[in-house]
Parts: structure tokens; sequence; C-alpha cells
């Protein structure tokens, strides 16, 4: 192999390296253009071409991201593409493909792990709630419009309804609250505004009825 092609994919395969090592944080798995512009960016400067990751344009080298979503490194030049020219970019194209992939598979991990998050949150809130309490909860819920996250309640008469007490109601709304599953809000006599921060607790009531 030349020397100057050999130091080239060197100097590329550094770039590639360190573009990856930026990669600390949920927020870059799910974007994680800054690193792969600087891939382009390598590969556009040892070829004297103009390189992006685009849908399609110019002489395409695929990138996927190992999850169906795929994307093109497309280079564009002046002149004649040369074989080291090409060489480099399907280098340029690997090492993109192994970032989005890594980046798609630790995007669904994070979205895996915030589902269950979210589940686990809602089940110890429940946990929480006395018999009478997870019975004010159930009501307070049928009040809401199927695929509504918010609903005004006259808590009074929510808990007549119910055959409790408006202090178990206005508990039960508390513990949900500090559990982060709701957020409420007093409207003086036209009542309470409720709006749900985590859906899951529709699903979990729904087991308990």
């Amino acid at each position: 192999m030349p020397q100057n092609l050999l130091s080239k994919i060197k100097s590329l395969t550094a770039v590639s390296r360190a573009a990856a090592e930026r990669i600390k944080n949920k927020d870059d798995f799910y974007r994680p253009d800054a690193a792969l512009k600087s891939i382009a960016g390598e590969l556009a400067r040892l070829t004297g071409a103009d390189a992006q990751i685009t849908p399609r344009a110019g002489v395409s080298f695929p990138v996927t991201d190992g999850g169906g979503d795929e994307a093109f490194l497309t280079i564009n030049k002046s002149g004649q593409l040369t074989g080291d020219d090409a060489i480099l970019a399907e280098i340029a194209a690997s090492y993109i493909h192994v970032i989005m992939s890594v980046c798609s598979a630790a995007a669904r991990l994070c979205d895996e792990a915030g589902a269950y998050d979210k589940k686990t949150a809602v089940k110890a809130a429940l946990n929480l709630l006395t018999y009478s309490e997870l019975s004010a909860a159930i009501h307070i819920f049928g009040s809401f419009e199927p695929g509504s996250r918010q609903c005004l309640i006259i808590a009074g008469k929510v808990a007549e309804n119910a055959g409790l007490t408006r202090s178990v109601l206005i508990n039960a709304l508390r513990k949900l609250e500090s559990a982060g599953v709701v957020e409420t809000r007093s409207l003086g006599v036209k009542g309470t505004h409720i709006s749900v921060q985590n859906l899951l607790i529709f699903d979990e009531l729904d087991k308990i009825k």
C-alpha cells in the first residue's frame, strides 16, 4: 500500500476514533451528527472532495444504523475520483456505520430503560396508597376522557361519587404528585386541574380494577 494512502488512512482512523469517544451521553446516542460530520469533514480534507451524509446524491456509499435507518456518505469532486479516494470513502463509511449502529442500539436501550423506570415509578406510587386512596385514584382517573392526559375535577364531587371523604382523595393526589405521576393545580371553586406526567398510570389502574 502506498505510504501516502497509509498515512491518510491512519489520519481518518484517528479522527473516527476521536469522534466515537466524544459520544458520551444519551443525547449523543439520539443525535450523533457532530461525530459523523467530523468524519465526513476529514474525508473531505484528505480527498479534496465535498463529503456529506445525505439521503443520496453524487457518488454514494451507504451507511446504516443496523435498525433499518439508512443514509449515504456522498462525495463530489470537480475532477475524477481516484482509487485512493474510493478506498478512503469506503473506510469512512464503515466507521460511520459502526458509530450509527452503536448509537442506535444505545438509544433503544435508553428507551427500554426509560419505559421500565416509568413503570416502576407508577407501581411504587400505587404501593404508597392506602386501600381507600387507591379507590380514590381509580375514580379520579376514571374522570378522564379516553386518550386525554388532562382533566378538571371537583374533588368533593368525585369523592362523594366514590363514597369517600374529600381528604382521602386529596391525599391520593398528593402522593401521586410527589411520585411524579401527576401535576395538580387548584383553580378555586372551578376545581382541581390534573395533568398526567406518566401515562402508564392508566394501564396499572386498569389491572387493579
